[in-house]
């Protein structure tokens, strides 16, 4: 979650190419101008998960190639 430094209000941070805060409660656009406090959570049971489904459909391209992808 983030939040404004000085009044305390929250903050969503949308971070893309570039770092942006919106206002949840307005809709609007914050300026970068700001000090916040920003903290973040990760599961990392969800991180352990997406690695070995990645490195199960990876060995199964490996095996089956163009099969295992839908093709023929």
């Amino acid at each position: 979650m983030s939040y404004d430094a000085e009044t305390g209000e929250p903050l969503q941070a949308i971070i893309g190419r570039r770092l942006r805060l919106r206002d949840p409660k307005t809709g609007l656009e914050v300026p970068l101008d700001r000090n916040i406090r920003m903290s973040m959570r990760s599961n990392m049971l969800d991180l352990h998960t997406m690695f070995v489904a990645k490195v199960f459909l990876s060995a199964g391209y490996l095996v089956h190639g163009s099969h295992f992808r839908g093709g023929g």
